[in-house]
């Protein structure tokens, strides 16, 4: 039961980085401004931005 309360609030703040990610894709920052105040890798970055065009 915990992990699982566990695995939940982490797809919770992944999804929530993620939207916060994509929010400042539309705006003038680097993909490693986004990473370093996201906590994401430059790679994660790249994807996001890749399926928020596709």
């Amino acid at each position: 039961m915990c992990r699982s309360i566990e695995e939940m609030r982490n797809q919770v703040a992944w999804e929530k980085t993620v939207e916060i990610a994509q929010r400042m894709l539309g705006t003038d920052l680097t993909f490693e401004q986004i990473a370093h105040f996201t906590g994401l890798t430059v790679e994660q970055v790249h994807e996001i931005a890749g399926q928020k065009s596709a």
